[in-house]
C-alpha cells in the first residue's frame, strides 16, 4: 500500500493499486511509501469496514482507491437505507450504484462538519434587506416622479424623504425578499424532510438594479435518493413561483400606462410567456402607449428571472439536481455543457446580456456532485410530476432577451 501525491493540485490518496494520473487535474502523481504506523492504521480501517459490511450485504470483490472503498457485485441483505445509516454512524457516506447490471457500494469519508453559526445568515439578510430597500427607493422614485423631475438637484431631497424610503421597502425589498425566502425555505424544509443536513439561507447583497444576487443554502450531506433529489431541486422554484404570481397580478394592476413620447430614461425589460399572459389580463395598452412598471411588478419580474435561471439544467443549480436525478451523472454533465454552449450562442447572436450567465454556467457545470446515496431506486410518479411541473415553469419564465436594447 502506497501514498500518491499530486504536486500540481495537492491531491493525496492511499491506494493498494498503482495510480499514475490525478483524478482531479490529470497531472502526474508521485508515489511515496507510507510508514508502518500508517499502514497498520489503514489495515485496521480495512478490517473495520469489512466487518461492518459482512452482515449487511455480500460482494464479489473489495478494493480501496482514491480514499474510497468500493464493493463490487453487491447483493443486499438489508434495506439500503439501513446500510447507509450504519456507515453514517461510523463516519462514511455509502453510495449505491449500478453499472452493466452489477451493483456497487462506494464508501466515502464524511467530511467533519463545523457547528453552524447563524450570525452570518442574519448579517447577510440585514445587508440584503438594506441594499434591496435602497434600490427599491430608486425604483419607486423613478416610478412616482419619472415625468416630473427635470433638474437632478431635485433628487436628493426626494431620496432623503422617509416616506419614499418606506415605499421602496414596502413595494420592492419586502416582496422580493419574501419570494427569495420562500424559495430557499422550500429547499430547507425539503432537506429536513429527507434528513439532509443543510444550512439556513445565505442572502447575497449586491449593488445593482436588483440589490441582490439571490440567496443560497448549502447541503452538507448527500440526498438519500433520486426522488429526494428531484424534490429538493423542485421545491424552491415551485414555492417561489407560486408566491410570485399574486404579487405579479397586484404589481401590474398598480403600473402606469403613459404615451410613448413621455417616456424618459428607464430600462426596457424582456417578457416571459407568463409575464406576457398576466399583462394581457391586467393591462390594456393602446397603440402608442407604454407601461411604466410599479416597483412591485418589477420585484415579480426579477423573481421570475431568478426562477428561470435556477431551473437551467446545469451543475448544482435546481434544474441541474432534477436532471441529475433523472438521467444520472454522466448524461447530466453532458447536458450541462450543451446548455453552456446554448448560453454562449445566445450571448454571441441574441443578447450580450447572457454573457454573465454563460460564465455562471461554466462555473456551476465544473462543480462536481456525488449525487444521491441511492441512485438505483427508480423515480416515483410524484417525482416525475414535479419534474414536468418544473419544465413547464422553466418554459413559462424563460426570457430570450432579458434586457432588450
Amino acid at each position: 500500500m502506497d501514498r500518491y501525491l499530486c504536486t500540481k493540485c495537492g491531491f493525496s490518496a492511499v491506494s493498494e493499486q498503482e495510480i499514475w494520473e490525478c483524478p482531479r487535474c490529470f497531472g502526474a502523481l508521485e508515489k511515496m511509501h507510507i510508514s508502518e504506523e500508517e499502514s497498520i492504521q489503514a489495515k485496521k480501517e480495512f478490517d473495520t469496514i469489512q466487518s461492518l459490511a459482512s452482515p449487511l450485504f455480500s460482494y464479489s470483490s473489495f478494493r480501496f482507491l482514491f480514499d474510497a472503498y468500493e464493493f463490487v457485485g453487491v447483493e443486499l441483505r438489508e434495506k439500503f437505507d439501513y446500510i447507509a445509516e450504519v456507515f453514517s454512524r461510523n463516519g462514511f457516506w455509502a453510495f449505491l450504484r449500478e453499472k452493466d447490471n452489477m451493483r456497487r457500494i462506494v464508501l466515502l469519508r464524511a467530511p467533519p462538519q463545523k457547528k453552524e453559526n447563524p450570525t452570518w445568515n442574519i448579517l447577510l439578510f440585514a445587508a440584503t434587506l438594506l441594499t434591496t430597500t435602497l434600490v427599491g427607493t430608486m425604483h419607486f422614485l423613478s416610478f412616482s416622479h419619472s415625468l416630473e423631475i427635470t433638474d437632478p438637484s431635485q433628487l436628493l431631497p426626494l431620496l432623503l424623504d422617509p416616506k419614499i424610503f418606506f415605499y421602496g421597502a414596502l413595494y420592492f425589498a419586502f416582496p422580493l425578499m419574501l419570494i427569495l425566502g420562500m424559495h430557499e425555505m422550500g429547499h430547507k424544509l425539503t432537506s429536513m424532510k429527507n434528513k439532509v443536513d443543510a444550512t439556513w439561507p445565505y442572502f447575497i447583497p449586491f449593488p445593482s438594479i436588483f440589490g441582490t444576487l439571490g440567496a443560497v443554502i448549502r447541503s452538507k450531506s448527500p440526498m438519500p435518493t433520486r426522488n429526494a433529489m428531484v424534490q429538493l431541486g423542485a421545491s424552491g422554484p415551485l414555492c417561489g413561483f407560486i408566491v410570485t404570481i399574486p404579487i405579479l397580478f397586484l404589481g401590474l394592476s398598480m403600473s402606469k400606462i403613459v404615451p410613448s413620447g413621455q417616456m424618459t430614461g428607464g430600462m426596457r425589460l424582456g417578457e416571459s410567456l407568463i409575464f406576457t399572459f398576466v399583462s394581457s389580463l391586467i393591462l390594456k395598452v393602446p397603440e402608442g402607449y407604454d407601461v411604466i412598471l410599479h416597483p412591485l411588478a418589477f420585484a415579480a419580474w426579477v423573481s421570475l428571472l431568478v426562477t428561470m435561471l435556477n431551473l437551467m439544467p446545469m451543475g448544482q443549480l435546481d434544474g441541474g439536481h432534477i436532471v441529475r436525478a433523472i438521467v444520472g451523472g454522466e448524461y447530466h454533465r453532458r447536458i450541462s455543457y450543451v446548455f453552456v454552449g446554448i448560453l454562449v450562442v445566445l450571448t454571441l447572436f441574441v443578447s450580450s446580456g447572457w454573457f454573465i450567465w454563460s460564465l455562471l454556467g461554466i462555473l456551476v457545470s465544473s462543480m462536481r456532485s456525488p449525487g444521491a446515496l441511492n441512485e438505483v431506486e427508480k423515480l416515483d410518479m410524484k417525482s416525475q410530476i414535479l419534474a414536468l411541473l418544473c419544465l413547464l415553469v422553466f418554459i413559462l419564465t424563460f426570457v430570450p432577451i432579458p434586457f432588450p436594447g
